[in-house]
């Protein structure tokens, strides 16, 4: 399965939403085709993604909670005023 099916599949539990809902899904879609690059066994996994994808929305959405039909954990895990610039 190539890198884009992948992630189609994966956007699939991750529901259009609010704005902040559809920026989650679209810096998720981008951080995971990045991690599924040239070596995707060293490179970040979906929940390094989920993470990436929640910590940027947080910045201007700080309540932010994503709604996904995936595995989730990390939602309140991740600090919101924690920058990953």
């Amino acid at each position: 399965m190539n890198a884009q099916t992948r992630v189609a599949n994966e956007l699939e539990a991750i529901p259009r939403g609010t704005v902040a809902q559809n920026m989650y899904r679209m810096v998720y879609q981008q951080a995971r085709l990045n991690g599924l690059g040239s070596r995707p066994e060293t490179g970040p996994t979906s929940e390094d993604a989920h993470a990436f994808a929640l910590l940027t929305v947080r910045e201007q959405h700080p309540d932010f909670t994503p709604i996904r039909d995936i595995r989730g954990g990390l939602d309140d895990d991740v600090e919101p005023q924690r920058s990953h610039r």
